[in-house]
């Protein structure tokens, strides 16, 4: 047996001293991740020594367990780790150890030529990551023993991170590596076993071989996007979902994708039972991990899928993504970009699918998500038309089914030109709108519209179809023709008393003396058919809706004033005429125009009222300005 020497001493390679001060102190955010970096050096080794032993039956025997054993003692505040992988000679440690540039993962992997296709799974950079234990440690030894040496001599490798290491040889010991230190007095914090659960649990939880800290297996080994989606259970994806979720819930839907070509990469997706409709949110609530070859790099990784689809919880681990020495800032965001294409690709695919097989759980999903699709329409312009796909709502035709846009388009009359929406808080009360009689009296169908983030989305899209998207509420709406039989108009009034036009013009001004600057104009109405008048907003100005919403988010806003159209086929407004022509400065005439305006700002308003009460008051104000009418005789 050769004998054993002193050990030797070695200088770093030039201007070492301030790059692993630089590593050490500056380039990783955490100095927890010293264990994820020495864990994933562990397993490179690990799978090192499994691949060789495929060609060379002397490397393991025949019951060896490949793990990883770590030990740590809070009183001593000392730890190590341990592997029995390929280990290192002393020329692989004065390489791999004497330079931040070396990898002895990237040099086996160079050696291998064309053999690297093979299943061998390599993580990292020994010889990069190795020097983020030094956030950690004073000192630290490293003792290694190399397959290539068969025993005959081991190595040890001590330095402070201050530019000089020493390399010695020792006894004989295992093949493998073990690495040990104490820990420094400022991250005594990580000197207990359950902290270093903690961060095996979070960075290293799916890695292929058994981690064991003090005697106790602590990680789960299985990583379950890895395996072949037929030969996964539906339990193990709910344990999975809960995992990530922090619920106890099954997930309401879960995609599992993996990719060879040209980007490889395995994805599993859950989409929960409901999200949180709060819009255009900054803070996730999703819990979407980012993994490189099962090592964890982040949690909800923004980059991957974008704010709109931000409900979504799963994991994606990358074998091309490249990261830099710190594995925590991502160099190449074109790959994540390519991931996300995909990815995203593969979710609407999948809704596009659900929305055409089963009606009854897209409109369960819409309910619950249609809102953050509604968000993409209005902030993903370049997914629009994907996402108008998707786009569905109730209208007055369908009274418990939602219909997408072009379910609406297909059934239009010819004569159709537009489509007509109206937006409110519920059904009853969008009903109870005198901007609908039209459309009810030709049957017409109209989009209704219940959410906020609606006004916004429809404002946005424009036009769909070739057909442009139009408030009921627009004074200039375009007067439409329904295909389908169209309910007799009221006839003509041509009695000997009906009003004149100079009478209608008088009333019109009264209107307006009245009513002041609450409106811009008064208009005679086409669009009315029951109700004695409504107000509508300008062509080019806010709907009702946008503008709720815009007062919402600035209280300073200001409404733009509205245009009140006038019924002059109404009994009310007749009446009123009548009384007009005969008393042209009555009091009830400036009594009647002042509560018919406040039954439309009610309306406008969308306050919560019995939709009758509107019919009661103009029922109300007929019978009074008639009897009134019969006490002038």
């Amino acid at each position: 047996m050769k004998q054993k020497t002193g050990p030797k001493n070695y200088q770093f390679q030039t201007e070492i001293g301030s790059l692993l001060d630089l590593l050490a102190n500056s380039l990783y955010s955490n100095k927890e991740i010293f264990l994820r970096e020495l864990i994933s050096n562990a397993v490179d080794a690990l799978a090192k020594v499994k691949f060789d032993s495929l060609t060379d039956n002397s490397l393991l025997d025949k019951d060896e367990e490949l793990k990883i054993d770590i030990k740590v003692d809070e009183k001593e505040k000392s730890f190590s780790i341990t592997d029995n992988g390929v280990g290192m000679t002393k020329q692989e440690l004065v390489d791999n150890l004497g330079t931040i540039a070396k990898s002895g993962t990237m040099a086996f992997l160079k050696n291998l030529g064309d053999q690297k296709e093979k299943n061998l799974d390599l993580i990292g950079k020994f010889g990069v990551g190795f020097y983020s234990v030094f956030m950690v440690a004073t000192e630290v030894s490293v003792e290694t023993a190399s397959s290539q040496d068969k025993n005959e001599f081991a190595h040890r490798w001590v330095s402070n991170g201050e530019g000089v290491f020493t390399i010695e040889k020792i006894e004989p010991r295992a093949r493998g590596t073990k690495i040990s230190f104490k820990f420094k007095k400022n991250t005594h914090d990580l000197a207990s076993k359950w902290r270093i659960e903690e961060v095996i649990k979070q960075y290293s939880n799916f890695t292929p071989f058994k981690i064991e800290v003090n005697g106790e297996q602590i990680n789960r080994q299985n990583a379950l996007w890895t395996k072949n989606k037929s030969q996964i259970k539906e339990d193990e994806y709910n344990e999975l979902f809960k995992y990530l979720s922090g619920t106890a819930e099954k997930p309401r839907f879960t995609y599992h994708y993996n990719s060879d070509a040209p980007l490889q990469f395995n994805v599993i997706m859950f989409i929960p039972q409901k999200g949180n409709n709060a819009l255009f949110q900054n803070q996730r609530d999703s819990q979407l991990h980012l993994y490189c070859k099962k090592v964890f790099i982040q949690d909800d990784c923004k980059d991957i899928l974008p704010a709109w689809l931000r409900f979504v919880h799963g994991v994606v681990d990358s074998h091309d993504l490249p990261l830099n020495v710190s594995r925590q800032t991502l160099q190449n965001n074109p790959i994540l970009s390519k991931i996300q294409n995909f990815l995203i690709k593969k979710i609407l695919g999948e809704w596009e699918t659900l929305k055409r097989t089963n009606k009854e759980a897209f409109q369960e999903f819409w309910q619950n998500f249609g809102v953050f699709v509604k968000e993409g329409i209005y902030s993903d312009f370049g997914r629009r038309e994907m996402l108008l796909k998707l786009y569905h709502s109730y209208t007055s035709k369908n009274k418990d089914e939602i219909v997408s846009l072009q379910e609406y388009v297909d059934r239009m009359g010819p004569e159709q030109k537009e489509i007509y929406y109206i937006h409110g808080k519920s059904r009853s009360q969008v009903e109870v709108s005198p901007n609908l009689e039209y459309f009810k009296q030709n049957k017409i169908e109209v989009l209704y519209l219940y959410e906020e983030v609606d006004e916004f989305v429809i404002s946005s899209i424009g036009t769909f179809a070739d057909k442009a998207i139009v408030s009921v509420d627009k004074a200039e709406i375009q007067e439409p023709k329904s295909d389908s039989k169209k309910v007799d108009d009221k006839k003509e009034d041509t009695s000997t008393d009906s009003p004149s036009e100079l009478q209608f013009t008088k009333l019109k001004e009264n209107f307006k003396h009245v009513l002041g600057d609450k409106i811009s104009d008064v208009h005679s109405s086409k669009r009315l058919v029951d109700s004695p008048c409504t107000l509508v907003s300008h062509k080019d100005a806010p709907t009702f809706g946008m503008e709720k919403a815009l007062k919402m988010m600035n209280k300073d806003f200001s409404e733009a004033k509205n245009i009140l159209e006038v019924n002059f086929k109404h009994p009310i407004i007749k009446n009123m005429i009548k009384i007009q022509k005969r008393l042209p400065q009555d009091a009830i005439i400036k009594e009647t125009i002042e509560l018919l305006f406040d039954n439309c700002l009610i309306i406008k308003r969308n306050l919560e009222l019995d939709s009758l009460i509107f019919s009661k008051i103009n029922k109300m104000l007929h019978k009074t300005t008639s009897i009134y009418l019969k006490s002038l005789d």
